[in-house]
């Protein structure tokens, strides 16, 4: 289940942005019909049907969804770049994010899931088992990493259901969610969330002070990708793979 997912490009402001962001804005108004400017002129603009959220700033621009089980897609991330691209005549992008959080429900108690965690992603030294309490009751196993151009931000934890509702996911607070329907959608989403989890935050990013423009679909492309990698090998690890006495 996809909890949150968050795509944003950064690059150098510059004064220009204020005479074209209203007209690019203007351009949206028919897939985000629900906007808002901020008091840091930020333009914030909303479509409750499919949960997701447009952020205009004049160093950045963001695109995501939370508390559904659905991603902004590669197609509607191109043609906001490409739309954005074209109005704010960004000329290259300084960083590229993609950040998802996922939770893969698990059969088993949040407690058997802890210990499994622990056995499979920390050493398991006499020492120091002698030198920690006897039971972990939780944890969180925490990274960053790089592979070539690719850097990473990344967290992988147990987690109850009970934790993923204003924890995870804040649909009672969300901008992303009709406040008309918010109770309906609040009791539907409840319902899908699983018992016991593990929760995977990954953040997939490119920095660099000349990323050229025609690079950011490739970007996205390869996120993604990497995102699914992770997920799902480090699932197949915990919970296929077993550990050598």
């Amino acid at each position: 289940m996809l909890l949150r997912s968050i795509f944003q490009a950064r690059f150098k402001p510059e004064l220009g942005y204020f005479s074209k962001v209203i007209p690019l804005a203007e351009s949206f108004e028919a897939d985000y019909p629900e906007w808002a400017k901020t008091e840091n002129d930020d333009v914030q603009m909303v479509n409750y049907d499919r949960f997701e959220q447009l952020i205009l700033s004049h160093r950045s621009l963001s695109l995501s969804r939370e508390g559904i089980d659905a991603a902004p897609t590669e197609t509607s991330i191109s043609e906001v770049l490409e739309r954005a691209i074209s109005g704010l005549g960004i000329p290259r992008f300084t960083r590229l994010g993609f950040r998802q959080l996922i939770a893969t429900p698990v059969e088993m108690n949040f407690e058997s899931l802890t210990k499994v965690m622990r056995t499979k992603l920390y050493v398991e030294s006499p020492v120091l088992n002698a030198a920690m309490p006897k039971t972990t009751s939780d944890l969180l196993y925490r990274i960053d990493a790089y592979e070539g151009n690719e850097k990473f931000h990344i967290t992988i934890a147990p987690i109850a259901k009970n934790e993923i509702p204003g924890k995870l996911v804040n649909v009672r607070k969300s901008v992303h969610v009709d406040p008309k329907r918010r109770r309906e959608i609040i009791e539907e989403a409840e319902k899908g969330y699983p018992e016991v989890a593990i929760l995977f935050d990954i953040d997939v990013y490119w920095e660099n002070e000349e990323i050229r423009i025609e690079r950011a679909t490739e970007f996205v492309s390869t996120s993604v990708k990497s995102i699914r990698r992770i997920s799902t090998g480090v699932i197949d690890y915990l919970l296929k793979t077993s550990v050598k006495p």
